[in-house]
């Protein structure tokens, strides 16, 4: 594992493709999310490809961290990936002073919603509609233990 590069685009708009065929993010939001926004993106490289990864974005004053986007390569999946790149992002929220994980998944979804679920995810709201094709979402949230650090 390791923090994406702006060099990391290409293979992460292919992610974006494979992962949200219907609701991925362009390569034009991707780079600003890589280089502008204040966000953390970390990737998980092997047999010299970008399997996974994961973005977080924070809210500068807020205490609650977003999970924007993370996705395995299909051809990757069931290794432990996803779950490794969400303790990542779990534990760099608990430094930024996070209490609270938030993240949107479709709700038919139902892998990644187990991973949640295990990982200590609740429900906090049904989002009809909330996808392009009219997909109805789920608003989940983690409350993440209390760090004495905080770094932002």
């Amino acid at each position: 594992m390791r923090p994406a590069r702006p060099g990391d685009l290409e293979p992460l708009a292919e992610l974006e493709r494979l992962g949200f065929p219907l609701d991925q993010y362009s390569r034009k939001q991707l780079r600003y999310l890589l280089s502008h926004a204040n966000a953390s993106t970390y990737v998980m490289e092997g047999e010299g490809v970008i399997q996974a990864y994961a973005m977080v974005l924070w809210r500068r004053g807020s205490r609650v961290a977003h999970l924007y986007s993370i996705v395995t390569h299909p051809d990757f999946q069931g290794r432990g990936l996803g779950t490794t790149l969400l303790l990542q992002v779990e534990g760099e929220a608990v430094q930024h002073g996070c209490t609270r994980l938030r993240l949107e998944v479709r709700a038919d979804n139902a892998i990644a919603i187990g991973l949640y679920q295990r990982r200590g995810y609740k429900l906090v709201k049904e989002l009809p509609g909330f996808y392009t094709d009219d997909a109805p979402g789920l608003r989940l949230l983690k409350q993440l233990p209390r760090s004495a650090v905080r770094r932002r």
